[in-house]
């Protein structure tokens, strides 16, 4: 979240703030502030940890020569497989997995009708917003600002990345693709419900954005910092553990929404 992406079931629309997180001493923010502040608040422990392990993972790139050999065959890997690794890894990460996890660990077996309708459409949204929309946008950041880890570099693809492609195309993407599914695939109704366009910002997508920062500056940082044959690949770690995130604390939190389900 690259990719916003933040940021991640099954995910109802919106799937946004921590509904079940108590505002507390929020109160006197803006209204549109306090369901995304809250909702890091819920999260912010998992989002830490993950954030700390991308960091372990690029200090060991550049300092660890069995670290930067193995990640360099996994960017190798990338780059024979192409789009298709990207849409196929996308769709495991974002989609396959938390339905995987919830079997496994919850004991949840029960795939009933609207369980495999949920993963094949959260499959299908991952590998598209995730696997063609992030792996190209990343090109696209390198194409713009090169391919240089500097610290201006990074810092002008960050801002990119969660400035305007966060804001502006993955969290309002999500928002619109799940209103979308929660109207039955009907147009007409769900471009009644995001009418007028200024309030459905504030009240809706403002708070998606919110926890996405948390979770994906810190994370995008530590993505540009490495060559970018890898940052793909950080990603994915990313957004898997996003998935998972959102999956078991959902499952212990049963009146708590969640944050935005890519980026």
């Amino acid at each position: 979240m690259n990719s916003s992406t933040t940021m991640s079931a099954p995910r109802p629309l919106p799937p946004l703030t921590a509904r079940g997180a108590r505002p507390g001493s929020l109160a006197w923010l803006p209204a549109p502030m306090r369901p995304g502040l809250a909702a890091v608040r819920l999260y912010a422990r998992p989002f830490l940890l993950i954030q700390a392990c991308a960091l372990l993972v690029v200090v060991a790139f550049y300092t660890l020569p069995g670290a930067r050999s193995g990640l360099e065959t996994l960017a190798a890997w990338k780059d024979r497989g192409g789009l298709g690794w990207a849409v196929v890894v996308a769709a495991v990460a974002g989609g396959v997995l938390p339905e995987a996890a919830k079997a496994v660990a919850l004991g949840d077996w029960r795939f009933d009708r609207r369980r495999l309708n949920d993963l094949a459409f959260n499959t299908a949204f991952f590998a598209l917003l995730a696997g063609v929309g992030t792996n190209l946008f990343y090109q696209l950041q390198s194409l713009v600002f090169g391919d240089g880890t500097d610290w201006l570099t990074v810092l002008k693809k960050v801002s990119v990345d969660q400035g305007v492609y966060t804001v502006l195309f993955t969290s309002p993407v999500s928002l619109v693709v799940y209103r979308w599914r929660a109207h039955h695939y009907d147009a007409r109704r769900t471009l009644a419900s995001l009418t007028p366009l200024r309030r459905t910002f504030v009240d809706d997508v403002l708070p998606v954005v919110i926890p996405a920062w948390f979770y994906w500056t810190p994370l995008v940082l530590l993505i540009y910092s490495l060559p970018t044959s890898l940052q793909f690949v950080l990603f994915i770690f990313a957004l898997a553990a996003w998935s998972l995130i959102l999956t078991f604390v959902a499952s212990r939190r049963p009146g708590a929404g969640a944050p935005p389900a890519s980026r």
